[in-house]
């Protein structure tokens, strides 16, 4: 069976990318085809509703981590950095919601949860952001 991945959208306070499938070698050109237009669009804030994936791949991590750069301005991260050395950077344009626990694991293990906040419902994750 092919790889697959669906993605709607929703606007609410924040942008929601909601998920449905693989994320992978194969499908992530179309998360970042969504990413990109949705920047290119005005959007400030993105959620990522990861609860219809099923499979996370390091195409799909990366994929994750371009749309972390392009909402994120590098002079926050570098200004964080500058006045917290010693803490870890959390995006608050950025954040994920209700990955499984098997993709929850590979976010944890590649580190991605240490600068994207991640929420185990979409309520939560929307009620965080500050707009």
């Amino acid at each position: 069976m092919a790889d697959s991945l669906v993605i709607t959208q929703t606007n609410d306070r924040v942008l929601i990318l909601h998920l449905q499938g693989h994320l992978t070698a194969h499908t992530a050109e179309i998360f970042n085809e969504h990413a990109r237009l949705a920047r290119e669009s005005g959007a400030r804030f993105v959620l990522i509703d990861l609860s219809g994936v099923g499979m996370i791949t390091s195409a799909g991590l990366l994929a994750l981590h371009n749309c972390f750069m392009s909402f994120t301005p590098h002079e926050e991260i570098e200004r964080w950095q500058h006045d917290h050395p010693r803490d870890l950077f959390k995006s608050p344009y950025v954040k994920l919601a209700g990955a499984s626990p098997d993709v929850y694991y590979v976010l944890n293990l590649a580190g991605f949860i240490h600068n994207i906040p991640i929420y185990a419902n979409l309520q939560d994750a929307i009620d965080s952001f500050d707009t």
